[in-house]
């Protein structure tokens, strides 16, 4: 209950520095108030991932969802990188941007192999077919990370002028879009199916 209460009024902290950031007219202090926000978030994602090795027993379950934690990790570090230390570095800029969808691919998935791996015996050989689901998610990651070849993800404007906001979405964003919503309520309707069991 105390993790829980100190983690929500970290989060309502969050809201409210990101809430009056832009209002406030200082840049030092806006500066300050987002690195702050970036931290807090950090640093909560970073205790939840160590807490999951003395909350969880089984080793597949726990696997799949330290993993889920780092790649949130992982993209809570991109933004940061992004906006704080590459922010006038066109090309890099636009790259880290890229890289947030490599968790926000890999973290539906590895959803759905927690929610497959609750409540399973460990003594049950894995799921064979779950490995499978892997290629399409590092196929479609290697796409947008080379959009600036082929723009299927993000079209943008001959010589990527205004790239940040004046750009289309491709067919492979939508694909990518359908990915995680399909992989997430594929998982979340898993989890309640079997908890519905008492020793799930």
């Amino acid at each position: 209950t105390t993790y829980l209460a100190v983690a929500a009024a970290l989060f309502l902290l969050v809201g409210i520095l990101q809430f009056f950031d832009d209002l406030i007219p200082q840049k030092a202090v806006q500066y300050t108030m987002s690195l702050a926000t970036h931290f807090i978030l950090i640093g909560l994602a970073i205790f939840w991932t160590i807490s999951i090795y003395d909350r969880i027993t089984p080793k597949r379950l726990k696997k799949s969802i330290v993993l889920m934690a780092s790649f949130i990790i992982l993209w809570l570090l991109l933004r940061f990188i992004k906006y704080k230390l590459f922010e006038t570095n066109e090309t890099a800029t636009r790259y880290l941007w890229y890289a947030y969808y490599i968790p926000q691919t890999a973290i539906p998935l590895l959803m759905l192999f927690a929610a497959c791996y609750v409540g399973r015996d460990e003594r049950k050989p894995a799921i064979g077919w779950l490995k499978w689901l892997a290629i399409p998610a590092v196929v479609m990651i290697l796409f947008i990370m080379t959009n600036d070849l082929h723009e299927w993800a993000f079209d943008f404007h001959s010589d990527l002028v205004n790239w940040s906001t004046d750009y289309k979405h491709g067919f492979l964003y939508y694909l990518n879009i359908a990915w995680q919503v399909i992989l997430s309520v594929l998982s979340v309707g898993i989890v309640f199916y079997k908890c519905k069991v008492s020793q799930c």
